[in-house]
């Protein structure tokens, strides 16, 4: 499925990266996130919107930016951590790792690259990073999304939380 999707929208461009949402189970659900090198390639995908795919009508669009109004308001999540620390998803660190979890959330990360992620995390099975930018700047907002192949990788990984990037 994401050879298939990537293969078809690298018609429109070059594909930096591609995250197709799946279940528990590891099946698709029917949702994935697009990254394009170029704007131009964004402008010919999003010419796909409302069109037959596979036999279904898809749906293509620009990823809204998730906001915590609150946070910004107050600074939390900012209060008493080194620029640079990991720190997991969520307002507390969490006491069980849900079963089968193979993704981590970084924050706090500051402009850190793929590169810094991935040698902090040396020893971790990657599978995928992702940086999350600003839309219209292409600025680093200080998050990073990152897939490991295997569940003990994240627990590795989770290791780290709080320590400096």
């Amino acid at each position: 499925a994401e050879d298939t999707l990537q293969r078809d929208f690298e018609e429109c461009g070059v594909v930096e990266d591609l995250f197709l949402l799946r279940d528990d189970a590891g099946k698709s659900r029917g949702r994935a996130f697009i990254t394009f090198r170029e704007k131009a390639a964004v402008e010919a995908a999003l010419a796909f919107d409302d069109t037959d795919y596979g036999g279904r009508k898809i749906s293509v669009k620009v990823a809204e930016a998730r906001r915590r109004d609150q946070e910004k308001q107050t600074g939390e999540g900012k209060k008493g951590k080194a620029k640079g620390a990991v720190e997991p998803a969520g307002k507390a660190f969490p006491v069980e790792k849900p079963e089968g979890c193979r993704s981590l959330c970084l924050k706090n990360i500051g402009s850190a690259s793929e590169t810094h992620i991935r040698k902090f995390l040396d020893g971790c099975r990657m599978q995928s990073v992702r940086i999350v930018t600003d839309r219209k700047t292409g600025e680093p907002r200080g998050i990073a999304f990152v897939d490991f192949r295997r569940p003990e990788d994240v627990d590795k990984a989770m290791e780290k939380n709080g320590q400096e990037l």
